[in-house]
């Protein structure tokens, strides 16, 4: 059932991605970053920081948690801020689930769709270290690779 379902979503990607590649797509304009005042770990936090990484970066977490970028961007400041982190996709379905929405959404809206598998969630080792949540997330969010950054 899992094989029929994942090679559902590769043809429904496939069409859809034939369907935009005849039009030209409205660009995405990306998310403002929040305010650092902001990124707040409150006393419900659960040590966890979304972080979302421009689409040109192409953000990945590889299936031994390591941080890759498949597009262009500096990869060894977000490695240093994120070694004492277990990182793994914030939306977790496969990556060709994510591409057959991605394409769908642009084929339906004529617009360019974020890159959602540049979604990584971040959690940190010590749930209780509000203030070193909050730092890690604003130092995260001021990175030029990194779209936004949340707590």
């Amino acid at each position: 059932m899992r094989t029929y379902f994942r090679l559902t979503s590769f043809v429904l990607a496939l069409l859809a991605a034939t369907q935009v590649a005849g039009q030209t797509l409205e660009a995405r304009k990306p998310f403002r970053k929040p305010s650092e005042r902001h990124l707040t770990a409150t006393e419900n936090a659960t040590g966890e920081i979304v972080v979302k990484f421009h689409d040109h970066v192409r953000a990945r977490v590889s299936p031994s948690g390591q941080l890759n970028f498949l597009g262009q961007g500096n990869l060894g400041e977000a490695r240093r801020l994120l070694r004492n982190s277990s990182l793994q996709p914030a939306i977790k379905v496969s990556p060709i689930e994510l591409d057959a929405l991605e394409a769908e959404a642009a084929a339906n809206s004529a617009k360019a769709q974020p890159d959602l598998g540049g979604l990584i969630s971040v959690r940190v080792a010590d749930v209780n270290d509000k203030m070193g949540i909050e730092k890690l997330a604003r130092r995260l969010n001021r990175l030029d690779s990194v779209e936004f950054a949340t707590i």
